[in-house]
């Protein structure tokens, strides 16, 4: 081998021996980034599935009340109690015979069954009486009367509570008595029209919000949608507004800050003047030509999506808010 060989080849060993430490090097610093991104997306999913969790407990939670209301709402009739209660007769007698025939086989003593009568007893109508009097005063009925508006911005939540309880506890008793029926139905009347529920939140902002999960969804942004959508649908449930509630803020002049700000918003948009060209005269009779607000209307128009774009990605937020002012605080 002659020099000329020997010193290209040491060259290419010493280039090979360089050039591997950068390649070890550079797949460290590599294999770093591409972990902590891997992280970053389980921490993000474990977000967005805790969220969504946590909006479908909401939609649960909130169904359950609006059944619960919706089935305390019912008014019913003397013969149906009579009916209900000849039931409840029935099986108490079937209980009876069951009893006495495992006492003769076993040879045990009678365990006693009771046994309702047909119709209410005094001792029945009395506690009866005596519920719908406490209910009366609480609920205070005679305010009722005089102006329902009034009545209905000082009701709480706690009142209605306490009259549900008392009206459930006489249904239970199966009264057959048409006074105490017609007195507990008078009752449930003014409970169901003070828990009588309308949607008092944007439609437009939750039509919005809809299109822009359908969006999120289409491009593969499916967690995000998912999330979006199911804000959505609570923030329609939340937005179902007690009367009594809406009577109270109505008279307190607190109103809906999302729609404030909306509706204001769109009020600039279609409140501007149409397009048109608007004329001024100088003071030498020269006549020039004015500017038009096409422009302006065009960028009122931008902001105003943006805004409910921008709200429409706060929508959990928004939908939060509502859930815990109208189904859980009631304030």
């Amino acid at each position: 081998m002659t020099s000329g060989n020997v010193v290209k080849a040491s060259l290419c060993v010493a280039m090979l021996v360089s050039a591997c430490p950068q390649a070890v090097g550079q797949q460290q610093p590599l294999a770093k980034p591409l972990a902590e991104m891997a992280a970053r997306e389980s921490n993000v999913r474990l977000v967005v599935t805790l969220a969504a969790a946590l909006l479908v407990l909401m939609i649960v939670h909130m169904a359950v009340v609006l059944l619960r209301e919706r089935r305390g709402g019912k008014v019913y009739t003397a013969d149906y109690f009579i009916k209900r209660r000849k039931k409840t007769i029935e099986w108490q007698k079937e209980r009876q015979r069951k009893s006495s025939e495992e006492a003769i086989k076993t040879g045990s003593g009678l365990k006693p069954v009771y046994v309702a009568s047909e119709e209410s007893g005094q001792e029945e109508i009395d506690f009866c009486v005596n519920r719908l009097n406490e209910i009366s005063d609480r609920l205070k009925t005679d305010e009722y009367y005089k102006s329902e508006s009034d009545y209905f911005r000082r009701l709480k939540i706690g009142r209605l509570r306490y009259a549900g309880k008392r009206i459930e506890k006489i249904k239970d008793l199966n009264p057959t008595d048409a006074a105490i029926v017609e007195r507990m139905n008078e009752y449930v009347r003014i409970i169901r029209k003070a828990r009588r529920r309308g949607f008092f939140g944007s439609w437009f902002l939750l039509i919005v919000s809809v299109a822009l999960a359908a969006g999120m969804f289409m491009i593969n942004w499916r967690e995000a949608s998912i999330v979006l959508m199911l804000a959505s649908v609570v923030y329609w449930l939340a937005g179902l507004t007690p009367h009594y509630l809406v009577e109270r803020r109505r008279y307190k002049g607190s109103s809906d800050l999302l729609n404030g700000i909306l509706g204001s918003a769109f009020s600039s948009v279609v409140g501007l003047k149409s397009v048109k060209a608007m004329f001024r005269k100088k003071t030498d009779g020269e006549e020039a030509g004015g500017s038009t607000n096409f422009a302006e209307k065009i960028l009122y128009l931008i902001v105003f999506l943006i805004l409910c774009i921008v709200f429409s990605l706060l929508m959990p937020l928004w939908s939060t808010f509502n859930y815990l002012r109208n189904y859980v605080f009631y304030f």
